[in-house]
Formats: C-alpha cells, structure tokens, sequence
C-alpha cells in the first residue's frame, strides 16, 4: 500500500514537473502580416512621430536580403533628424537566428560603422539608437529596432503578444 502511494505521489510530481517545464517554451504564430506587425507596434509610441514604410529597399545597400525572407517591412521616421527605424522580417522555418545574426552584423552594426560621424556631427543624440539597436526572433519572424531603451520594450512586447500563441 505504501509502494502505490509512493508511486502515485512520484507520477503526480512528474506530471507536474512536465506542464511547468512545457510553460517556458513560447510558440508564435507562422499566419501574420509583417506591415500589421509593424503597424501594432508603432501604435504603442508616440503618435506624433510619422513613420514611413520604405519603398526603396535601402537594407539593400548593406546586403542582398537572402531569398529565404518570405516578407518584409520597414519603416522610419519622416523626419529627418530622428532615426527611429524598426524592421519586421517573415523568414523560412529554421532560418531566423541566421538572419538575426546578418541583420546584426551587416545592417545594424554596418550602418553604424559608416554614418557615426555624421550622426555624432549632426543628430548626436541620435548615435545612441543606432550603437543600441537590437534584433530579436520570434518564432519564424526577425524584428529589429533602432529606437530608445523604452520605446524598443514597447515595441517588442507588443511585437510578442502579437504573435503569442495560447495567450
């Protein structure tokens, strides 16, 4: 009688030792939109702060955004003397830490390399953005997001909820 106890009280701890362990894994949706992804979160800030959706591709000046990348959008600030810029990239299953990784590499700390001077010359408290801009994965999607401490929390969660399954 005591050995079914026993057992019984170890098959119980295990089972709830497996639905706490599965808790910290977060799933994401694979189904949204990267401009409505974009557009939830510029939501969140300052709404007197424009942004526009680039046409032009300007990534491209830094590297040939691979084929793997199924969608994506970026937008910027209009005016010229806020560099405010998030990115949101849909990518093939498995691909998003590589892309992350280019992004990081190529875009971000690229871009910084080349136009420190001038933003330090012209718009330095803008400098900062850039040296702290930050990319995260969720999922099958790569966000990246050249903005202060607070307004990249903001966007992230908002970018996370989003795609949160099972919330």
């Amino acid at each position: 009688m005591l050995m079914k106890k026993i057992l019984a009280c170890v098959l119980c701890f295990l089972c709830l030792f497996s639905l706490v362990s599965c808790q910290g894994a977060v799933q994401f949706s694979d189904l949204l939109s990267t401009e409505n992804l974009a557009e939830e979160a510029l939501e969140e800030l300052d709404d007197r702060v424009i942004y526009v959706k680039d046409k032009s591709n300007f990534t491209e000046e830094y590297f040939k955004t691979p084929d793997y990348v199924r969608e994506s959008t970026v937008c910027y600030a209009q005016d010229t003397g806020n560099i405010n810029e998030l990115g949101v990239f849909h990518v093939t299953e498995g691909k998003a830490e590589e892309f992350s990784a280019l992004l990081k590499e190529q875009y971000l700390d690229a871009s910084l390399e080349k136009n420190r001077d001038w933003y330090d010359s012209y718009i330095p408290k803008e400098t900062a953005k850039l040296r702290d801009a930050e990319v995260r994965t969720f999922g099958n999607y790569v966000v990246y997001a050249i903005f202060d401490r607070s307004e990249r929390r903001s966007i992230f969660r908002t970018i996370e909820d989003e795609l949160a399954l099972g919330t």
